[in-house]
């Protein structure tokens, strides 16, 4: 066929033999027509593949694929791909080859591959180059390293250092990246709880070493970890008998390729040198899933059963009958335990555990608060000069303390020139900001009315655009690193420089500012900037998210108490039309108190995982209402022009937040929003539509 230019042909019979017969006789029709070669051919021993490639080579083809090879994944490791037709033995190949694939000859196959590859062209092998250098990815934590590979890399020497400039030891070598599935690649266990650390990575083959990667750090590090992938017994203290580890049908659980099989009643314990603070454990299910039990115990006798948060991936058996995957994740439940016992309830698979344990930064627990319970107003806001002197502000915090109060928050913002422009203006370089010695007079005040103190420093943009929308991009619309650089070197002065202040002072807690969803994707630089302010700082350490963000933060157990804005839009069954931010939007809604609290049911479900996953307490930091018709189905609504008083729907939405929260175990206060320095006279509060509460 003159339409046709080269022809192919795929093999993949069990029989090496038939194969060669059929190269042969394809060649044979093709030669002198067309050019031939052999499109696919597989799944057979190294062997019976060296026969095939002189069959292709002594046959004169244009060549001969192996089936198949996958490339390296940008966030470490490999791709997988397990092949069924194979046996259920052969898995894609990973260039050079492996000692993980050892079972279908990875290394002496790849090698093999490139013998003939030269071969076939009458050209001599070449001597093996040394690896580029591979690409150290962000660390967020110590136990979760990971990069990208370097092209012809066997193994890696993972190094640590405590400062950028070094001194580097080892922390690991002769590390692969392709023995797990797509999971990270190492976990450093010879950290120190309370370091900072450093680190790069080292490719190596037989032709020798690559330069060292990129540098990541400081990574703080908040506890020792310990990670069992299931490859063998090591890290598993006792086990039921006739338990298997698996290693075939990789395809059937999303090629995890390592799992731990165990049947009804079976189980596993691990022991840890120190008291269990979280845990998570991976695990898949052939047919309906039975939660599996978890249980602690603190000298490995006497277990108590612990309650846990599930999480469910699966999207469908598909094609390839996926077992279902579920994520386990717990807490050591506030207790010095350090056994982790594990048990099964009917035919299951573990593929993962990770204990995080030692010595807990915090004191602070989901059910325990060493600083009691909060009431507390806001006061100060916006903090600008001279907001603080006078006779005013004195009487403000003294008639603030006498609505019962035992806390104030003193909350003051820094500026921002545009949400794309990354300098922050504070202290002496804002003439605007109250001075550090005007700070210091508005905590004096409040210890003079026996008040204790979050000190609240906060990012604002002068154009009024929301703090949580910064962000810095390029004129393509791509990230802007360098600005973002700029700004977090900005912020980390700032919040130190008031963390100073704080410690100076005694406050008895200090927050890492307010709302700024953009910047709480950036785990590794709050986990950083957390752990510095640490050091200068001893009192209790808390951050602000916006109300609908405290499930989407994921670092949470850096910080002592989980604060959040919590301006819930209970008044209203339309929360789309109440984000508009526009009252008049609103359709008129039930805004009882039996229906402000029904609307509040689950949020305070969601804060209540949030607050057990993070074994943390839940404080909300700003709270509040403006005494006006309607406000309730937009509690941030503040500067609305057709605001009608109503001190009565004001009334309700406090009582369904004292209702709701008050008695919640994780739940330690409120800080409503707001008080301010320039108080309006007590009579006038009637008709005032503002948050304030006093005279109202």
């Amino acid at each position: 066929d003159e339409n046709i230019d080269i022809v192919t042909t795929h093999h993949y019979s069990k029989n090496p033999a038939e194969t060669v017969g059929q190269i042969k006789k394809n060649a044979a029709a093709a030669r002198g027509k067309k050019p031939y070669f052999v499109g696919e051919f597989g799944f057979i021993p190294t062997d019976a593949v060296e026969s095939v490639l002189h069959a292709a080579i002594d046959e004169k083809t244009s060549g001969a694929l192996i089936w198949s090879l996958r490339y390296r994944n940008r966030d470490g490791g490999f791709y997988w791909h397990s092949e069924p037709y194979g046996g259920d033995l052969f898995k894609a190949y990973h260039w050079p080859g492996f000692a993980s694939n050892a079972a279908f000859d990875e290394t002496g196959l790849l090698a093999l591959m490139r013998k003939k590859a030269y071969e076939i062209r009458n050209m001599p092998t070449p001597e093996l180059e040394k690896p580029a250098a591979p690409v150290l990815l962000d660390i967020e934590d110590a136990a979760a390293i990971s990069w990208q590979g370097s092209a012809g890399a066997q193994s890696y020497i993972v190094e640590r250092a405590e400062s950028s400039d070094g001194p580097w030891v080892v922390a690991g070598r002769g590390i692969s990246d392709a023995a797990l599935q797509y999971r990270p690649l190492f976990n450093d266990t010879g950290v120190e709880i309370g370091g900072d650390y450093y680190y790069r990575v080292i490719a190596e083959n037989s032709a020798g070493r690559s330069g060292p990667s990129n540098i990541i750090g400081p990574v703080y590090v908040s506890y020792k970890t310990l990670v069992d992938e299931m490859q063998d017994w090591r890290f598993i203290h006792e086990h039921s008998d006739e338990m298997s580890l698996e290693i075939r049908q990789a395809r059937n659980f999303k090629e995890d390729a390592h799992r731990l099989k165990g049947k009804g009643g079976d189980s596993i314990v691990y022991k840890v040198e120190d008291p269990i603070n979280s845990w998570k454990e991976y695990s898949f299910f052939p047919d309906e899933v039975s939660d599996l039990k978890f249980y602690v115990s603190v000298d490995g006798t006497s277990f108590e059963q612990i309650e846990f948060v599930r999480q469910d991936y699966f999207a469908g058996k598909g094609e390839y009958d996926y077992h279902k995957p579920v994520l386990y994740k717990g807490v050591g439940s506030g207790k010095d335990a350090k056994y982790l016992k594990i048990e099964y309830v009917c035919e299951a698979q573990i593929s993962c555990v990770e204990i995080k344990y030692g010595k807990a930064l915090s004191t602070f627990t989901h059910t325990h608060s060493p600083s009691g319970f909060i009431k507390a107003h806001s006061w100060g806001w916006t903090g600008w000069r001279g907001q603080y002197l006078g006779d005013a502000p004195v009487e403000s915090m003294k008639k603030l303390a006498d609505t019962g109060a035992n806390w104030v928050c003193i909350s003051f913002g820094a500026d921002m020139n545009e949400p794309n422009d990354p300098q922050i203006f504070w202290a002496e370089k804002n003439p605007r900001m109250a001075t550090d010695d005007e700070i210091r007079w508005a905590i004096n005040l409040a210890r003079r009315n026996n008040l204790k103190i979050v000190l609240k420093p906060v990012v604002n943009v002068r154009d009024g655009t929301w703090r949580s929308w910064i962000k810095f991009e390029t004129n393509d619309g791509k990230k802007d690193s360098l600005a973002w650089d700029k700004w977090w070197s900005d912020f980390r002065q700032f919040l130190l420089h008031y963390a100073r202040i704080a410690e100076e002072t005694k406050c008895e807690m200090y927050c890492l500012g307010c709302e700024m969803g953009s910047t709480e994707p950036f785990e590794n630089r709050w986990r950083s900037l957390i752990a510095e302010i640490r050091k200068v700082y001893s009192g209790v350490i808390t951050y602000d998210t916006n109300h609908g963000q405290e499930d989407k933060v994921t670092w949470w157990d850096a910080v002592d108490v989980i604060s959040i804005s919590a301006y819930y839009p209970i008044g209203t069954d339309d929360v789309e039309l109440a984000l508009q931010d526009d009252l008049s939007k609103i359709p008129p809604s039930d805004s009882s108190l039996e229906a402000l609290n029904r609307r509040l049911k689950p949020t305070k479900e969601i804060i209540r995982k949030v607050s057990k996953e993070f074994d943390r307490p839940v404080f909300f930091i700003e709270l509040g209402v403006c005494s006006a018709k309607g406000c309730s189905a937009a509690p941030w609504t503040h500067n609305d022009p057709n605001m009608i008083y109503d001190g009565e729907e004001q009334r309700r939405f406090y009582q369904a937040m004292f209702e709701t929260f008050w008695d919640e175990p994780w739940f330690i206060g409120f800080a409503w929003w707001d008080w301010p320095t320039w108080l309006y006279p007590a009579e006038k509060g009637q008709g005032n539509t503002s948050f304030c509460i006093s005279g109202k």
